[in-house]
C-alpha cells in the first residue's frame, strides 16, 4: 500500500480531478475572459473522454444523439469488462495457462476505479441538460449548447435519459462507493483480502485514519 507506484496512481489520480474541476467550470454562468476561457476548455478530455473520438463524424453530433451515447458509456465499458473477463477465461482454460485467467476482485478493482476516476465527468452529463441559461429573449437555452431551447422540442424528450442517468450514475454510484467506505469500518471485512483489492482504489490514496476522504 505504501509502495512508490500506488504513490504515483493517487498522484495521477488527484490532478486529472484537478482539471476535471478546472474543465467544469467552463460550463458555468460566468462570462470569462477569452484566455481563461480557452485554457479551460483544453482541459475538457478530461471529464468528457469522448470528445477525444469526435462522435460527431460518426453521426452523434445532435443533442438526442449525443446525449444517449454519453448516458450508455459507463454501460459499454462495463460490458466490455465483463467479455474481457470471461474471455480471458475461456482462453485460460483452453490453453491451461491459469496465468491468463483475470482475477474477479482485480477486474473490478480496475472497472469502478475507472468510473471513480471519471465521476465528476459522469455527474456533469447526467446533469447537463437541466442547465441552462436565460436569454435577452425570454429563452432558456442549454449551456453547453446554445442552439437548442431547454423546455421544448428535443430537450424535453431527453428529460426521461437524464433522469435515468442521474439516478443510475450519480445516486447509485455514489451510494455503492459510500457502503463500500462504510463497510471499511467493520475490522472483519477489511482484512478479506478480496474486499482489499476489488476496493483498493477508494482508499490507497489515504491515510487508515481518514479512510472515508474518498466521498
Amino acid at each position: 500500500w505504501g509502495s512508490w507506484q500506488n504513490g504515483c496512481v493517487a498522484l495521477g489520480f488527484i490532478t486529472l480531478n484537478h482539471y476535471q474541476v478546472i474543465s467544469l467550470i467552463k460550463d458555468v454562468n460566468l462570462h470569462l475572459p477569452r484566455m481563461v476561457d480557452s485554457v479551460f476548455a483544453f482541459w475538457s478530455f478530461t471529464e468528457d473522454v469522448l470528445s477525444v473520438f469526435k462522435i460527431g463524424c460518426a453521426g452523434f453530433g445532435g443533442l438526442t444523439s449525443s446525449m444517449i451515447m454519453k448516458s450508455v458509456s459507463p454501460i459499454l465499458l462495463l460490458v466490455i469488462t465483463v467479455l474481457l473477463f470471461w474471455s480471458s477465461k475461456v482462453v485460460g482454460h483452453l490453453s491451461r495457462r491459469e496465468w491468463l485467467k483475470m482475477d474477479r476482485d482485480r477486474t473490478w478493482n480496475v472497472f469502478f476505479s475507472l468510473i471513480f476516476t471519471f465521476f465528476n465527468g459522469i455527474a456533469a452529463m447526467s446533469l447537463s441538460l437541466f442547465k441552462c441559461s436565460n436569454n435577452p429573449n425570454g429563452k432558456f437555452t442549454l449551456t453547453t449548447d446554445p442552439s437548442v431551447n431547454c423546455y421544448e422540442g428535443d430537450w424535453s424528450s431527453l428529460v426521461a435519459v437524464a433522469i435515468l442517468a442521474f439516478l443510475v450514475y450519480c445516486v447509485g454510484g455514489g451510494t455503492l462507493f459510500a457502503w463500500a467506505i462504510y463497510s471499511a469500518t467493520s475490522k472483519a471485512k477489511f482484512a478479506d483480502s478480496g474486499y482489499q483489492m476489488r476496493w483498493k482504489f477508494l482508499f490507497i490514496k489515504f491515510r487508515p485514519d481518514v479512510h472515508w476522504w474518498a466521498l
